[in-house]
């Protein structure tokens, strides 16, 4: 990019794309691979952690509609037993969702 005077510089720092940064290059009457377009968008556009709009604008997810799904039927109760030679026997019954928050 050394080679580049600053008002080409600014005019490619506001492309929003490496195609857009490809045509103004051609625009311009200057030569450019689609790898060096790459590279210098990268360098004018460094990615900072977050997603810009449009970014985010294409990112798919989120929560959605709830899965009607029934733990309890997945999860039952484990019944438990424990013996002590000096005492009675306990029972109860262990529940796998008391567990999930």
């Amino acid at each position: 990019m050394s080679n580049f005077n600053e008002e080409a510089i600014a005019k490619a720092k506001q492309a929003k794309s490496v195609e857009d940064l490809l045509t103004l290059a051609k625009e311009s009457g200057v030569e450019m691979t689609a790898e060096q377009a790459q590279d210098i968008y990268a360098q004018l556009h460094p990615k900072s952690g977050e997603l810009s709009d449009d970014e985010l604008d294409n990112v798919a997810g989120g929560q959605g509609e709830k899965v009607p799904f029934d733990l309890k039927k997945y999860c039952p109760d484990i019944p438990v037993k424990i013996e002590n030679k000096e005492g009675p026997v306990i029972s109860y019954s262990l529940k796998p969702l008391d567990f999930i928050s």
